[in-house]
């Protein structure tokens, strides 16, 4: 077994223990088990996220991308390094003359793990740990933390940005998460958009007819794009051969997990009256809506499109029931039980096929 293996399976294997412990506290009311779960166990889960992520094993043999954060390191070049992402080109260039590749890595998931913990006290307030664990068991965050990390601190940031209620502070923490990865252009894009088209019901027509577009019009998709695509960093991630497109399996997977997060998104929003959750269920649409258009023509880069708007699944599907007067402690067990044993299914077919 290989250590990306080993390490995924310990990873997930342990994040059963807050559930089976959430269990506990849905069907026992004892003030003192209330209090150890919700903050004792809490604080030990969150240290568990930093050392099993930043003490992961790197380099040639350890986990891909690590060897190149590594490179960048060692020999830091402060002009390639911001033509890539300029916010996160900036950090690994100053981290280059302090820090060794290790404490690089811890640093680096602090930072992630605290702009959760701060998304998620802002969100469930004393209840923190619970939005923390619906982050951390959904199907992006492990990933992101290990392999994509620009991508990871960039979504934490693009969160507490959606969560912040201050106009301004909000704006920042969005801009910055396009600095520390340039993808993140594409919800803030998304995000601006929807302030003047916030019409959940349009945005989901769209939706079904993007899949539509995907499936029957690739041929022809393609051809254009090829055209006006002239970024090399797109270009990497598209497919050079229209032909080889057409042969490929559509990506079922892809529409079936975007698709059940829509429909979540649009139950909660009938009963919940909130303008924010409907703004975030028309940013998941939007941007779901480029992701499900570029499903045929990316090869084994799907995920890195589709974190786009499925990083934002734990407010899909969470964001409602801590914005009840009466927080539902049975229901949101059951909930992320259903997460968890979804996630870790889909993870163990693809390790066992």
């Amino acid at each position: 077994m290989d250590v990306i293996t080993l390490f995924t399976i310990i990873y997930y294997v342990v994040c059963i223990v807050p559930i089976i412990a959430f269990f506990l506290l849905a069907y026992n009311s004892n003030p003192s088990l209330n209090k150890a779960i919700t903050q004792y166990l809490g604080v030990t889960f969150v240290l568990f996220v930093v050392v099993i992520v930043g003490f992961r094993p790197i380099g040639p043999n350890g986990f891909n991308d690590t060897e190149m954060y590594i490179n960048w390191l060692e020999r830091p070049n402060l002009k390639l390094l911001l033509a890539k992402d300029l916010l996160f080109g900036l950090y690994i260039y100053v981290c280059s003359f302090f820090l060794s590749s290790r404490v690089f890595f811890v640093l680096t998931v602090c930072i992630s793990v605290g702009l959760l913990y701060w998304s998620s006290v802002r969100l469930a307030g004393r209840k923190w740990f619970l939005f923390f664990m619906c982050t951390a068991v959904s199907l992006y965050f492990w990933n992101q933390q290990v392999f994509t990390i620009r991508q990871g601190i960039a979504a934490m940031l693009f969160t507490s940005g959606v969560l912040n209620r201050n106009p301004v502070s909000k704006i920042i923490l969005c801009i910055s998460a396009v600095g520390f990865h340039f993808s993140f252009a594409l919800p803030l894009l998304c995000y601006g958009i929807i302030y003047l088209l916030n019409d959940v019901r349009i945005l989901t027509g769209m939706w079904l007819l993007s899949v539509v577009i995907a499936y029957f019009c690739n041929k022809n998709i393609t051809s254009i794009s090829g055209k006006l695509i002239t970024d090399t960093r797109l270009d990497n991630y598209w497919l050079q051969n229209a032909i080889d497109i057409i042969d490929q399996n559509f990506r079922w997977d892809v529409i079936l997990y975007s698709g059940i997060l829509l429909a979540v998104g649009l139950w909660n929003q009938r009963y919940l009256k909130d303008r924010d959750y409907t703004r975030i269920v028309s940013l998941y649409i939007f941007i779901n809506i480029f992701v499900i258009i570029m499903t045929p023509f990316t090869d084994g880069f799907i995920h890195r499109f589709a974190y786009l708007s499925w990083f934002l699944s734990p407010l899909v599907i969470f964001y409602p029931m801590f914005r009840e007067k009466s927080f539902n402690i049975k229901k949101f067990a059951l909930i992320i039980v259903f997460l968890y044993f979804s996630v870790s299914g889909y993870l163990g077919l693809k390790f066992v096929s």
